[in-house]
């Protein structure tokens, strides 16, 4: 462990580079939500000619959504655009709460209401339903059941079944 002298050093040496750019985050943006969505609407498209095809395509759709996933992640921390407020927007538009069963929340440090610790990091994890549940802009948030996660998990592209749902 360092000591308290020489903290400042690395936290000015990262300074420089936690400043965000907007047009580097709007490439990010572009590079990453723009591909997955063409390339998801690929794969439905491709339905009708070829499962294999569909496959083929989800392996870089993947890569993309893990991308999209990240690029929420940073917004989520305040890291990625220039204005706080247009952070706090985009994380919350790209969040979900999954709401877990009490037992689950407890193992899982409320992992389902992560949306809320992004937006302020200082909120301990027992505090995160009460924070969710009595901010009126959480409202707007999607919510998924640990049902819905399981009941995805049997879904396939292209099957009748997915369709209907």
């Amino acid at each position: 462990m360092g000591s308290r002298a020489e903290r400042p050093y690395w936290r000015e040496a990262l300074t420089p580079y936690a400043r965000p750019r907007l047009g580097r985050s709007l490439l990010d943006l572009a590079t990453s939500v723009v591909p997955y969505l063409a390339l998801s609407v690929a794969m439905y498209l491709a339905i009708p000619v070829s499962y294999l095809l569909v496959l083929i395509i989800a392996v870089p759709a993947a890569g993309f959504l893990v991308r999209t996933f990240i690029v929420f992640h940073d917004c989520s921390h305040g890291s990625f655009l220039p204005s706080k407020r247009a952070n706090a927007w985009l994380a919350l538009r790209g969040s979900s709460y999954l709401k877990l069963p009490k037992a689950l929340q407890f193992f899982s440090g409320n992992i389902g209401l992560h949306h809320v610790h992004h937006l302020n990091a200082r909120i301990p994890n027992y505090n995160l339903q009460g924070a969710h549940d009595e901010i009126p802009m959480f409202n707007d948030v999607p919510t998924l059941s640990l049902w819905d996660g399981l009941r995805a998990v049997r879904l396939s592209c292209g099957t009748r079944s997915a369709a209907a749902s």
